[in-house]
């Protein structure tokens, strides 16, 4: 992976606030012109935020292949005002964020990010990558119909290795050997599919 100081693009990294009814806070990061990625963050009652380590190594990724991404909190998490709502709240701060970025290339999600961008693609024209989606927390839609991939590892506790074959099409599926569901080794393989499907667009 690279180092921020290893890009070869101008990168910039901007702390905004998106929406108003909550006011959620964002980072924008990347060359601030180019087409838009979105992440969205784990479970924010088990301390994910946008700050977390596979949510900004995704980042991290866009942004060395050229997009400007927009990390940010739901709604009650960091500074980002409201509550938590279990997941209707958190569909509609997606949505938000979604609108105010434009040209959105691509959405991202992490664990119960994953979940949220799932929904939203169900009923949305938009790619997106699910990492380490928890399937036996959370029902997933069927999205075989769209331009969804699954990046898990095949050691995810919270992952149903079955039921992600029946969320997305079998080529977009990507299974990391041994990697568990909070990726502390098998990053490499993750870092390689993630900068593929980029790549790809």
């Amino acid at each position: 992976m690279k180092t921020r100081q290893d890009f070869n693009i101008k990168a910039l990294m901007d702390h905004v606030w998106i929406g108003s009814n909550p006011k959620l806070e964002a980072i924008l990061d990347g060359p601030g012109d180019s087409p838009r990625v979105i992440l969205a963050h784990p479970h924010p009652l088990y301390g994910g935020d946008m700050h977390n380590h596979v949510v900004k190594l995704a980042s991290d990724i866009a942004v060395d292949k050229g997009y400007t991404t927009i990390r940010f909190n739901f709604r009650g998490t960091g500074k980002s005002q409201g509550e938590h709502t279990q997941g209707e709240g958190e569909l509609e701060d997606l949505d938000t964020v979604v609108r105010y970025a434009k040209d959105v290339k691509i959405l991202i999600g992490y664990s119960f990010g994953a979940w949220i961008i799932a929904r939203y693609a169900s009923q949305n024209p938009l790619r997106s990558v699910l990492i380490s989606p928890p399937s036996t927390m959370f029902e997933f839609p069927a999205l075989k119909e769209t331009k969804t991939w699954i990046i898990a590892g095949t050691n995810d506790q919270f992952s149903d290795m079955h039921a992600l074959g029946s969320i997305v099409k079998e080529d977009r599926l990507i299974l990391c050997d041994g990697a568990d569901h909070f990726w502390l080794s098998g990053t490499e393989c993750m870092e390689k599919a993630l900068s593929n499907i980029l790549a790809g667009l």
